[in-house]
């Protein structure tokens, strides 16, 4: 089985990078996601997978998915 690279929209700020922080009752700012140190992707690898097809039928909303060189 060959590793894949999987690369998705960040599930806490929604791809934005930016997560709105409550300062107060009524007030807020934006600060980077720290999940995604602001870039509103996840990236990991997988050794799941025969193909990326069948890497894809797993994550279909993945904004990438490469083949790692072995």
């Amino acid at each position: 089985m060959d590793s894949h690279i999987i690369v998705t929209a960040c599930a806490t700020c929604e791809g934005g990078g930016v997560r709105e922080i409550q300062t107060g009752v009524a007030s807020f700012r934006e600060s980077d996601c720290q999940t995604c140190d602001g870039t509103g992707k996840e990236i990991f690898a997988v050794a799941l997978y025969e193909t990326k097809a069948d890497a894809w039928e797993d994550y279909p909303n993945a904004l990438a998915i490469e083949e790692i060189e072995a």
